[in-house]
């Protein structure tokens, strides 16, 4: 028996008494190439009485959408906690990057500075942390990885800002045909049921064609205005 035919023997499924061999292609791991990744990011730095920050939205989403910026003293995001923000705004970046000057009482204190696409703080997927005397803050993005792809399923690791809760702020992967998610409905779509910022969800139930393009893209909220990261991939033949 081959190492092939050994496979196909173990993704048998007995029915009837007989024993029906299931493809091996549909268990085998699909080459692709990577044609591109993109995140939500953020940078800046304290000036006078001033956070100066920068931030590069998802250029492949759907319209503009509205960002709320929030200023914690703290050293990370007190997600799913009733703690005011020393400043929070909202705006909208129809650019390839925006800015802004946010005012704040600033002193020898730990800051974080956080962005999402969401109403609340429990949507802000990059950060910016500055430490005590520090007047460059250190940026922190969602990202996400193909970590294995095959006919009909799609892997995928992920990382969010520590204290980010997946499942609870309704966190989603999304296949997308083509390298835009602009005005197209995803081909499937999987809830991120982890409690981990950092973890692996698989997409099933696909059909992924060979020699095409696809993108997939990780959303911190609801709807696909929340999508922080995505990557574009070519799938090679069979």
């Amino acid at each position: 028996m081959t190492r092939r035919t050994y496979k196909c023997f173990l993704l048998g499924a007995l029915v009837v008494g007989s024993l029906v061999c299931i493809p091996c292609g549909l268990a085998e791991p699909l080459k692709f190439t990577l044609l591109k990744t993109e995140s939500l990011t953020l940078s800046g730095d304290i000036v006078g009485r001033y956070f100066s920050v920068e931030f590069a939205p998802v250029r492949e989403k759907t319209g503009v959408t509205a960002y709320l910026i929030a200023i914690f003293e703290d050293r990370q995001i007190p997600y799913y906690r009733a703690i005011n923000p020393l400043v929070v705004q909202r705006i909208s970046c129809p650019a390839p990057r925006c800015s802004l000057a946010l005012e704040a009482p600033i002193s020898e204190l730990p800051y974080i500075v956080g962005i999402g696409s969401g109403d609340s703080v429990d949507s802000i997927s990059a950060t910016l942390n500055f430490s005590p005397g520090t007047a460059s803050g250190r940026p922190f993005q969602a990202a996400l990885e193909i970590k294995s792809l095959r006919i009909n399923s799609l892997i995928v690791s992920y990382i969010l800002p520590p204290g980010y809760r997946p499942s609870r702020s309704g966190a989603w992967l999304g296949l997308w045909a083509g390298s835009s998610v602009e005005g197209v409905e995803p081909l499937a779509k999987a809830e991120i049921d982890s409690d981990l910022a950092q973890d692996t969800q698989a997409i099933n139930g696909l059909t992924i064609q060979s020699n095409f393009t696809y993108t997939v893209g990780l959303a911190a909220g609801p709807g696909v205005k929340g999508i922080t990261s995505l990557a574009v991939f070519r799938t090679e033949g069979y």
